[in-house]
């Protein structure tokens, strides 16, 4: 399946189809996560806080955690609430977030309307301020 020119097999853990179509879904933003990832981990206060703001607006964070290869009762706990949490490396790999399981480009973020089109793909340090930015823009 292909949404806006990023192409990925729909797997058991994760569906952005099925994220997309959730009525009253306006906006998934899929967080890739890992545990070694510094920037990642301190994020975890502005992300609970941009879930908490734009939530009734529609917003959804999905977190897929790169490190994880298990199920969601595997997952690493997280120091915040996404909305979900995916432990996939190979949607990671299938995004182009990671060329294999052991090597990953983290922070990274993107940011889907509910009609499947790619809004943002903030990355680096200053990823969750774009991010911010982009959600605002688009609610």
């Amino acid at each position: 399946m292909s949404l806006c020119g990023v192409s990925y097999a729909a797997t058991p853990a994760f569906d952005l189809k099925a994220q997309l179509d959730e009525p009253g879904v306006r906006l998934v933003v899929v967080d890739f996560y890992s545990d070694y990832c510094e920037p990642c981990r301190d994020a975890a206060g502005d992300w609970e806080r941009i879930r908490k703001t734009y939530a009734s607006r529609g917003l959804k964070l999905v977190v897929i955690n790169v490190d994880s290869t298990g199920e969601r009762s595997q997952c690493t706990l997280l120091p915040w609430k996404p909305d979900e949490i995916v432990c996939s490396p190979r949607t990671a790999i299938e995004f182009g977030v990671c060329e294999d399981v052991d090597q990953c480009k983290v922070p990274q973020v993107f940011i889907w309307s509910w009609q499947g089109n790619l809004i943002a793909r903030p990355q680096g340090r200053d990823y969750v301020d774009k991010a911010e930015a982009a959600i605002v823009d688009y609610l």
